[in-house]
């Protein structure tokens, strides 16, 4: 959604300098696809990492990750990070960035072409607000409804993960049912553009973490790290979180989380285990040097502004201190916020 908008301003501002601006191209397009690497990990459903993390803690150590409780586990990362992706983006940028003025300039007649919100726009804006609102609330939503689902649905332990789903899903009739101007917000047609893939991906996930944990293959691997389980937390911290940043650079992130959960949630020190798979879920998004890394470097490496030497540049950077981040709040922050196992 970004990149048309992004290459929409490079392009006017290119006009108004008569000049191509290679080194702030490069830089607004990197920073579209980094700003939404590194903004995912905010929430729980803001990359497949996240789901996956919290997929597993809840199905194979029983701890259910709320939304909100998400959000103050990653949260904080995106705050601490941001600021150094702008300054080493900046530094790309600021070569043949335009005048300040003419920027501004830009920007502000391109959003007065926008208009004011249209009915459509308000009411999709107010359905999502109200889903947000009752993510972030799912925890005392699902102590208030369990009780009476619980006789309805003998089997089911945990409903935490229906009651998000559940969310969702009425979020998205709702666009379905109510018309706007005569028509559904949210067309049927409209399922043709769902990420199917994505989703089988994820599944995929599930599935291979299962075969990897009841194989014993992920227990053969633990023992074989035996002198990880050894070592302090910081520095299994620190391993998981390189090792991690490592693997997404030439395989899936997905994968990767897939594999590095069940591996190093059996190699991990007790007390130390949601620490070390809270820093394996941040830094799987964390790959900035590679197209091949996240969906959205794949994205913005067809702009024409950005070379593989110059994302590898810029990147490489960005990935150490990422897995700096990671291991210093993982290590100190994010112990004192899930439970201890």
């Amino acid at each position: 959604m970004m990149f048309p908008i992004g290459m929409a301003v490079i392009a006017t501002l290119e006009a108004e300098a008569g000049r191509r601006l290679a080194g702030y191209g490069a830089a607004v397009m990197l920073a579209i696809a980094y700003g939404a690497n590194v903004g995912g990990i905010g929430t729980k459903i803001g990359t497949a990492a996240n789901a996956l993390f919290a997929g597993y803690v809840a199905q194979n150590l029983g701890i259910e990750i709320s939304f909100a409780r998400f959000l103050a586990v990653g949260l904080p990362f995106v705050l601490l990070f941001l600021p150094l992706v702008w300054w080493r983006l900046w530094r790309v940028g600021a070569a043949d960035a335009p005048a300040t003025p003419a920027g501004r300039a830009t920007l502000e007649r391109e959003i007065a072409r926008l208009g004011p919100l249209r009915s459509g726009e308000l009411l999709v804006a107010a359905v999502f607000l109200a889903a947000v609102v009752l993510w972030i609330g799912s925890a005392s939503l699902t102590r208030a409804l369990g009780p009476a689902l619980a006789p309805l649905f003998p089997a089911v332990r945990s409903w935490s993960k229906f009651v998000e789903a559940g969310i969702a899903m009425a979020a998205a009739l709702l666009l379905v049912v109510i018309p706007v101007g005569g028509k559904q917000a949210l067309p049927l047609r409209a399922l043709k553009r769902i990420p199917w893939g994505t989703l089988v991906l994820l599944g995929g996930g599930f599935a291979m973490a299962a075969g990897i944990e009841g194989s014993g293959l992920s227990a053969w691997m633990a023992s074989a790290l035996g002198a990880f389980r050894e070592q302090g937390s910081l520095v299994q911290v620190a391993a998981a979180s390189f090792a991690t940043v490592g693997l997404t650079a030439i395989a899936s992130n997905t994968a990767t989380v897939g594999v590095m959960l069940n591996v190093l949630a059996e190699a991990a020190a007790p007390g130390n285990v949601l620490p070390v798979l809270s820093a394996v879920a941040i830094a799987a998004s964390c790959d900035f040097a590679l197209p091949a890394g996240t969906p959205p470097n794949a994205i913005v490496f067809g702009s024409g502004y950005v070379t593989i030497p110059r994302m590898v540049r810029t990147g490489i950077v960005l990935d150490l201190l990422a897995a700096l981040v990671a291991s210093a709040w993982c290590t100190f922050g994010v112990r004192y916020l899930l439970p201890a196992i």
